[in-house]
């Protein structure tokens, strides 16, 4: 039986990505002045609205991102099991989301409707184009005729060789979401220190390594993908930037230069993750060996 590779906005995945790859998505919704708006339209990308999104943040907007209902899952799995597909989900990270856990529910409530077809949840454990490359890795193995069980089990196998490092550019964003204390934000805002942070072996965003000023902290992502890459000249790595694409361009040639990757693609941060990080935050998200952290 065919299945569906299906995914949600918070792995990155562009209209371009999802017609290439053959992926079905999902999106997050932002409330935003009392107002629902999808984090993606696959109509207009998200070339259209990225500058004018992270500016509403630079004004002092307040955006908070909500679950995928159960109910949403639901009708968006059906669609798929009515064409007589299986379903293979693979989530944003269910440390940073519930997400996963409102799939699960869906699935659940389908089970016995469906029978006799599947319907298979995976945790990507990452976000943004880190968890757009398991998405991508899985499409590739359906190409290769590997079977929904085959596919979910070397997907979740790598799951911990896929790396995202991103540099913020506030810390701002991190106090807010608690992920440093007002403390480290006050001596990092002092000292202009940049933490690097990380997807991490526990399924969380974590801080590992900081530096001082944002160059360096820039050059330090290259280094730590030239540390950690394997095979990178059969690999894209993956750029996600919240609204500063001459960095996030000059990033791409340094990486380049110093791991002779197969190829850079740059993309404004998704909608989702990107609110919670903010403006001028970069990512870089690649395959190499296990986590550190």
């Amino acid at each position: 039986m065919s299945y569906a590779i299906l995914t949600d906005s918070g792995s990155n995945l562009n209209e371009e990505l999802l017609e290439k790859y053959n992926i079905d998505m999902i999106s997050f919704n932002n409330l935003i002045d009392d107002k629902i708006v999808p984090c993606f339209n696959k109509d207009e990308g998200y070339k259209t609205h990225g500058k004018e999104f992270y500016d509403m943040i630079r004004e002092g907007k307040f955006i908070k991102t909500s679950l995928i209902s159960p109910q949403a899952y639901y009708d968006f799995f059906k669609k798929h099991l009515d064409l007589g597909e299986d379903v293979l989900y693979i989530s944003i990270s269910s440390g940073i989301s519930g997400t996963y856990n409102s799939a699960c529910n869906a699935r659940d409530m389908l089970q016995d409707e469906y029978p006799n077809q599947k319907i298979m949840i995976l945790d990507s454990m990452c976000a943004s184009f880190g968890q757009g490359i398991s998405v991508i890795n899985a499409s590739k193995y359906r190409a290769e005729l590997k079977t929904i069980e085959e596919t979910y089990d070397l997907v979740a196998a790598q799951r911990l060789n896929i790396h995202g490092e991103f540099v913020v550019g506030d810390l701002m964003y991190l106090k807010r979401t608690g992920r440093i204390s007002l403390l480290t934000y006050s001596i990092g805002k002092l000292l202009d220190i940049k933490p690097i942070l990380a997807a991490s072996k526990k399924n969380m965003i974590e801080s590992f390594m900081k530096v001082r000023g944002r160059k360096k902290a820039l050059l330090t992502l290259v280094k730590i993908i030239q540390d950690n890459i394997i095979n990178p000249e059969e690999q894209t790595i993956y750029i996600a930037h919240c609204d500063c694409l001459d960095e996030a361009k000059k990033l791409g040639e340094q990486i380049k230069a110093a791991v002779k990757c197969k190829d850079v693609y740059i993309e404004y941060y998704d909608f989702c993750t990107g609110a919670h990080v903010g403006p001028d935050t970069i990512a870089v998200f690649y395959e190499g060996k296990e986590r550190a952290i």
